[in-house]
C-alpha cells in the first residue's frame, strides 16, 4: 500500500510542471528578445518525503465475465476401495459380528494348561465398528462336552459368576457390555480397535470332548440379532456328534424351519422377553439350546428335559414336577405346552428316531432322559404318581380283534408288564411302582437296546407299521388300466368302463386272499379304488369303492382273480346314482353333503386330467394273547392320472407335496393307517364335503329305555335310539342332529383349520352342539393344534415340484412353470372357502360375503382377485409377508 501511495504522489507532481512553464512564456511575449542563457545553477538538495495519504475507497465491482470453456479431461485416478453391498428394503447394515477361535498349540485340541482365545469383532456388514452402546445384549458362553448328560457351562474356563441370584442376571455367561468375573484378577478381556479378545482360564479338569463357544448380540431395537457359535476340542481330538444331527441339517429343522424367512420357530422366537422375540437363539438347534440348557447352565432346566417334555406335552402325567433324584428342579413353564402333541405318525413320541440320528436313546438310558417323558415316575421312592392306566385287558386269537374284559387278578394284567396290577373295582390294569434307583447304572439292565432285557427300549418304542420285520412286504405290481376308447385308447369318453388289472404280493408270494373267503386271513385284507377329478377342481367320479364288496350290474363280483397269472381284474361298477355302467356325465355329490345339495347340483365331468388311486391293506397283529389289542397295517398304493374327454398330457394335482407333509409327520396317514398318500386326499375330501357329524356312540346297540346312557349323544340332542332294520324295535344309536353344522372336510379347508386350530376365532364353529366355537371334526377335537412354524410360511406345505418344464412338458396342477422350473403357486389364488378357514371371524365372513356377487345363471362370483390376486395391492404374498421386513409370529395363546 505504501508503494501505491508514493506512485500516486509522484504522478501529481509531474502534472504541475507544464502549467508553470506556460505562464513564463506568456510574460516573455511583451518584452524584448531573450538574452543568452546563463550557466546552469547548482542542483538543489532533495526535499523530504511527504507523509502517505489515506487509503482511497474501494471501487465498485466490475461486470461478471463470461464463463470459460471446459478444460481438457484429466487422467483417471486410482480406483477407490470396494463399497459396501447395497441393502434390500427392510434389511439392516448394523451387525455382522464375527467370532473366531485361535488354533491350539498342537492344532487339534486344547490340552491342560492351555488357554483358548476368542476374537470378537463388533462390526456392521460394511466392516465398520459398531458402538457397543447401541446393543442391548452382548454375551459370551462356553459349554461342553456334547454328550447329553455331560454338557455343562465351562464356568472355570469362562471365569463367570455362578450365582443364579445375581442382581444383573449375569451368571453362567459374561456380558461384554458390563463384564463381571468370578476372579477379577484374571485378565480375560483385551480391547481391540473393533472389539475384544477373550482369553479363557487355563484348561484344567474339564471333561474331554467338544465344547461350544457362543456369542449373542442384539441391538436395543431388537432388529439386529446374531447368535454365533464356534466349536473347540478340549483334551481330545475326537469330535462328538449331536443326537439330533449337526446343526446345519438338524432333524429339528424338518418341522421348525420356516422357508419364507429362514427362521427357526421354537420357544424363544415368540415375543415376550423381547418385543420381536429372541429368534437368534433358536437358529441352530440343538447347538444353541445346550449353551444355556445344560446340567449347569444359565437355565436350571436341561435341553433334554425341555425338549422331551414339550414334545410329550399332551401325554405328560405330572407336567413340570421337580425330580430332585436326578437334579431336575420344578419347571412351571411346561404347563404351557400340555396341548402339544408330537406330530409323528402313527406312534407319536414313541418314535425316537424322528429326532435322534444315533442310538444313544437305546444304549444310554438314564433317569433324566426317560423320566422327562415318564414324568410321573419318581425313582427315589419307586412310586408312579399318578399311576399309569392301561385300561382293560383284551382276549383274542391271532388276527382277531379280541374283546375287552375286566381283570380279576394281577395275572390278568401281565401282558402290560411285570409290574402291572389289577384294580378289581374298575377292572382296569395299572402300573403304580418301579424299582428304586439312586443312579443311572442299573437302567440298562432291564431297558436294553436289544430284546434281551425285561423291558427292551427298542421294543417298547417300536413302530411296527414302519418296521420291515413286522410288515408283510405288501406290494402292488403289474398294473394296467384299460377301457378307454378315445383317440386310440388314450383317453376315456362318456360310457367307457375302466378296467384295472394288478398283482398283489407279500413275503409269501402272490396274494389271493382278496377274493378267497376261505383264506383264514381274508378278513384282514382290504382294497379300494377311486377316480376323482378334474384335477383343477376335483369331485368323485367313482367314490371310494371297496374291491371286495363291489358288484357289477348283473350282481357278479367286480373283482376276480386269475390263478394262472396271479392277476386281479377289477371292473368298475355302475357309479352311485347312475342307471348304467361307464364314465358318467356328472360327478358324485360331495362326501356327506348337506341335504340342501340336490342331485341336480352334481358337477359336470369336464375334459381334463383325473386321478386314479388304488390301494390295498393288510391288518397285522402280534401273536396272542395281544392283551393291548394292538394292530397295524401294511399298505401299498398305485396312483396315476388318466385323461377324460380329450387327449393331452396327464397332469397330476400337486397343490401340496407328500414330502412336505412327511417332514413333520414322518409317514402322514389317516383312517387307521390305510391312507398314507396325503397329496391325493383331495380325491374324497372335495369341495362341499362335510364331516360325518359323529358325536357319541354312532351305531351302538341301544334300547329306548336306556338311550340316555346307550347313546352318548342323546343328552345333547344329537342322537337317539331308533329302529334301523324295520323290525319294529328301536335298537341302534343314530344321528338326528348334526353336532357340527357347516364343518367342511374339503381338503383345502379342514387341513388349514386343523393346523391353525388354537388360533381360530370360532365364527364358523359357533353353532357346534358340543364345544361352541371349538374345532370338532367327526368327533375329534382339534382346537389345541398349532402349526410348528408361523402358518404364513405357506411354502412349508405348498412345496415346489421342481424339475424342468415347458409348454410341451407342463407342471402338475398347482404348480407353474417359472423360468423353466415348476414352482408352487397354488396358494397365491385367493378363494373365500380357503381364506376363511384361518381368518375365522365374523368380520372376515362379512367381508367375503360383501365381495361375492350371486348371479342367477352363473352362481356366486367372487371378486377376491381384485384386491388379493397376484400383483394387486393386497395380494397373498404381500399380506403374508413375514420376511421383509421381519414380522414376529403370533403368540401361542388362543
Amino acid at each position: 500500500m505504501r508503494k501505491l501511495n508514493r506512485t500516486l504522489f509522484v504522478a501529481s507532481q509531474s502534472f504541475a510542471l507544464p502549467l508553470a512553464a506556460s505562464l513564463v512564456l506568456s510574460l516573455a511575449a511583451c518584452e524584448g528578445p531573450p538574452g543568452a542563457a546563463g550557466p546552469q545553477g547548482t542542483a538543489g538538495a532533495n526535499g523530504k518525503d511527504g507523509t502517505n495519504g489515506n487509503n482511497g475507497n474501494n471501487g465498485n465491482d466490475g461486470n461478471k465475465g463470461d464463463p470459460g470453456g471446459n478444460g481438457p479431461k484429466g487422467d483417471p485416478g486410482d480406483p477407490g476401495p470396494a463399497g459396501c453391498d447395497g441393502l434390500n428394503a427392510g434389511d439392516s447394515a448394523r451387525l455382522a459380528v464375527t467370532l473366531g477361535v485361535a488354533a491350539p498349540k498342537n492344532g487339534k485340541y486344547f490340552d491342560v494348561g492351555e488357554q483358548a482365545t476368542f476374537t470378537i469383532n463388533l462390526v456392521d456388514r460394511c466392516n465398520r465398528p459398531v458402538d457397543p452402546a447401541k446393543l442391548a445384549t452382548l454375551n459370551v458362553y462356553l459349554a461342553g462336552p456334547r454328550a447329553p448328560l455331560a454338557t455343562k457351562t465351562a464356568t472355570k474356563l469362562l471365569n463367570c459368576v455362578t450365582d443364579r441370584q445375581a442382581v444383573d442376571r449375569q451368571h453362567h455367561t459374561v456380558s461384554l457390555l458390563s463384564p463381571k468375573f468370578a476372579d477379577g484378577a484374571q485378565k480375560n478381556l483385551t480391547a481391540t480397535s473393533t472389539g475384544w479378545i477373550f482369553t479363557t482360564a487355563p484348561v484344567s479338569d474339564e471333561a474331554a470332548g467338544t465344547y461350544t463357544a457362543a456369542l449373542w448380540a442384539v441391538t436395543k431395537d431388537q432388529i439386529d440379532q446374531q447368535f454365533l457359535t464356534a466349536n473347540i476340542q478340549i483334551r481330545t481330538e475326537t469330535v462328538e456328534a449331536y443326537t439330533s444331527g449337526e446343526p446345519k441339517d438338524s432333524k429339528c429343522l424338518a418341522c421348525h424351519l420356516g422357508p419364507a424367512n429362514g427362521k427357526v420357530y421354537m420357544a424363544h422366537i415368540l415375543p415376550g422377553f423381547a418385543p420381536l422375540g429372541n429368534y437368534a437363539i433358536d437358529q441352530t438347534p440343538i447347538e444353541n439350546c445346550k449353551v444355556c440348557h445344560n446340567s449347569d447352565g444359565y437355565s436350571a432346566n436341561t435341553a433334554i428335559a425341555k425338549i422331551h417334555a414339550v414334545h410329550h406335552g399332551d401325554s405328560l402325567l405330572n407336567p413340570g414336577a421337580a425330580h430332585p433324584e436326578y437334579g431336575l428342579p420344578a419347571d412351571p413353564t411346561i404347563a404351557e405346552f400340555v396341548n402339544v402333541g408330537f406330530p409323528d405318525f402313527p406312534n407319536a413320541e414313541r418314535d425316537c428316531a424322528a429326532c435322534h440320528v444315533n442310538d444313544a436313546n437305546l444304549k444310554k438310558p438314564s433317569r433324566l432322559a426317560c423320566g422327562t417323558c415318564h414324568d410321573n415316575l419318581f425313582f427315589d421312592t419307586g412310586v408312579l404318581n399318578p399311576p399309569r392306566a392301561f385300561g382293560k385287558p383284551y382276549k383274542g386269537a391271532l388276527y382277531a380283534s379280541g374283546a375287552a374284559f375286566s381283570c380279576a387278578s394281577d395275572s390278568d394284567c401281565n401282558g402290560f408288564g411285570s409290574f402291572a396290577t389289577c384294580d378289581v373295582l374298575s377292572g382296569a390294569c395299572f402300573r403304580k411302582s418301579h424299582p428304586k434307583l439312586n443312579d443311572d447304572t442299573q437302567c440298562a439292565i432291564c431297558h436294553t437296546a436289544d430284546n434281551s432285557g425285561l423291558s427292551p427300549i427298542a421294543e417298547r418304542h417300536n413302530v411296527p407299521s414302519r418296521d420291515a420285520t413286522k410288515l408283510d412286504g405288501l406290494t402292488i405290481s403289474d398294473v394296467t388300466i384299460t377301457g378307454a376308447t378315445g383317440g386310440g385308447g388314450k383317453f376315456f369318453q362318456l360310457g367307457d368302463v375302466p378296467v384295472v388289472t394288478f398283482k398283489v404280493s407279500n413275503k409269501a408270494g402272490v396274494v389271493k386272499a382278496l377274493t378267497d373267503k376261505l383264506d383264514p386271513n381274508y378278513a384282514n385284507w382290504a382294497g379300494n379304488v377311486i377316480i376323482s377329478g378334474p384335477n383343477e377342481n376335483p369331485q368323485r367320479v367313482w367314490a371310494m369303492t371297496n374291491l371286495k364288496t363291489a358288484v357289477l350290474a348283473n350282481a357278479a363280483p367286480a373283482l376276480t382273480f386269475d390263478g394262472n397269472t396271479g392277476l386281479y381284474t377289477f371292473t368298475f361298477p355302475v357309479p352311485t346314482g347312475e342307471l348304467s355302467a361307464g364314465w358318467p356325465a356328472k360327478a358324485q355329490l360331495p362326501l356327506n353333503s348337506q341335504p340342501s345339495v340336490l342331485p341336480s347340483d352334481r358337477q359336470v365331468n369336464v375334459a381334463g386330467s383325473y386321478t386314479f388311486w388304488l390301494y390295498v391293506t393288510e391288518t397285522l397283529r402280534p401273536a396272542p394273547p395281544n392283551i393291548r389289542n394292538t394292530s397295524w397295517r401294511d399298505v401299498d398304493n398305485f396312483i396315476t392320472s388318466v385323461r377324460f374327454g380329450s387327449d393331452g398330457a396327464a397332469q397330476p394335482r400337486q397343490v401340496i407335496t407328500a414330502t412336505a407333509c412327511n417332514s413333520c409327520h414322518t409317514v402322514t396317514q389317516a383312517h387307521g393307517g390305510s391312507r398314507q398318500e396325503p397329496h391325493v386326499c383331495f380325491t374324497c375330501h372335495t369341495a362341499g364335503a362335510e364331516d360325518s357329524g359323529v358325536l357319541g356312540t354312532k351305531g351302538a346297540k341301544c334300547t329306548t329305555a336306556n338311550q340316555a346312557t346307550d347313546c352318548t349323544g342323546f343328552n345333547n340332542g344329537t342322537q337317539a335310539c331308533q329302529d334301523t332294520n324295520n323290525d319294529g324295535t328301536a335298537d341302534t344309536c343314530v344321528l338326528v342332529k348334526d353336532p357340527t353344522p357347516n364343518q367342511s372336510v374339503s381338503m383345502d379347508q379342514f387341513i388349514h383349520q386343523v393346523h391353525f386350530g388354537r388360533k381360530l376365532e370360532g365364527w364358523n364353529q359357533r353353532n357346534n352342539v358340543a364345544g361352541p366355537g371349538q374345532l370338532i371334526i367327526s368327533g375329534a377335537n382339534f382346537s389345541e393344534v398349532l402349526f410348528p412354524v408361523d402358518v404364513r410360511n405357506c411354502g412349508k406345505c405348498h412345496g415346489d415340484q421342481g424339475g424342468q418344464c415347458s409348454a410341451m412338458a407342463p407342471c402338475a396342477i398347482g404348480q407353474s412353470c417359472v423360468a423353466g422350473t415348476c414352482q408352487n403357486t397354488s396358494y397365491l389364488v385367493p378363494k373365500t372357502r380357503v381364506c376363511l378357514t384361518c381368518h375365522d371371524s365374523g368380520s372376515a365372513f362379512a367381508h367375503a360375503a360383501i365381495n361375492t356377487y350371486n348371479d342367477q345363471q352363473a352362481g356366486p362370483i367372487e371378486s377376491c382377485d381384485v384386491c388379493h390376486g397376484e400383483g394387486a395391492q393386497f395380494d397373498v404374498r404381500t399380506v403374508h409377508n413375514i420376511s421383509n421386513p421381519y414380522v414376529p409370529p403370533y403368540s401361542r395363546e388362543p
